[in-house]
């Protein structure tokens, strides 16, 4: 797969490559992929030949742009772009990060992606933009895989998505905080997934403040 310059090219093509080659050796061909958090479609666009479909969910207008751009410079017809917020319940939400400045710009790697929060951002440092939200459920799917990195919005999708959890095979979240962490815990407790990768403590469990998770459906 060939992707557009950007900001966020190299540093995609390089992060989580280990899940993805593993999704590739150990996840089913066919099915459906929810990518949220699709940003520039590191994994929607490098995953669409996998999967039969792929729903690449992203808020920012910036990286869904060069999302767009990456479809087209490969060629891919089975991504379908939402650009919305996944949430719970919100109409809409407020978007704030580093990638509202232009992240087609090749040059420095920025360090985080979007946030998403309800509340007004009242640093005026940063730029924020208003966008509309959605949630999984809504798109009444049985998915094979699903995936959410949204920098540390994750509780708040799985509250909208515990229908389409309980269909799914895969599962992947990554944590960015411990508030996170424990709400996605609390959330998935109920699940039968068990956990087939990602950041452990000795005891087997999965360390709340940071990592990805990855789970699947018991046999």
């Amino acid at each position: 797969m060939k992707f557009v310059p950007s900001s966020w090219t190299d540093y995609g093509e390089e992060h989580e490559r280990g899940f993805r080659e593993w999704i590739l050796q150990n996840v089913p061909r066919g099915g459906v992929f929810i990518d949220v958090g699709a940003m520039i479609g590191h994994w929607a666009v490098a995953l669409s030949t996998h999967f039969d479909k792929v729903y690449a969910i992203e808020a920012s207008p910036q990286s869904t742009e060069v999302l767009r751009k990456n479809i087209a410079e490969n060629k891919v017809a089975n991504v379908e772009i939402i650009q919305k917020a996944a949430s719970s319940s919100f109409d809409s939400i407020f978007l704030t990060g580093s990638t509202l400045d232009d992240p087609s710009r090749p040059g420095s790697i920025p360090n985080w992606g979007p946030s998403l929060t309800p509340k007004h951002p009242t640093n005026n440092t940063n730029k924020y933009e208003v966008v509309e939200c959605i949630t999984i459920d809504s798109l009444e799917l049985s998915p094979r895989l699903v995936k959410i990195d949204t920098e540390g919005w994750g509780g708040h999708i799985l509250r909208g998505a515990m229908k389409t959890i309980s269909r799914t095979e895969f599962f992947m979240v990554e944590i960015h905080n411990i508030d996170e962490g424990r709400t996605c815990d609390e959330l998935l407790k109920d699940f039968e997934l068990v956990p087939v990768r990602g950041t452990y403590y000795d005891d087997g469990g999965y360390q709340p403040s940071s990592g990805n998770r990855f789970y699947r459906r018991k046999k």
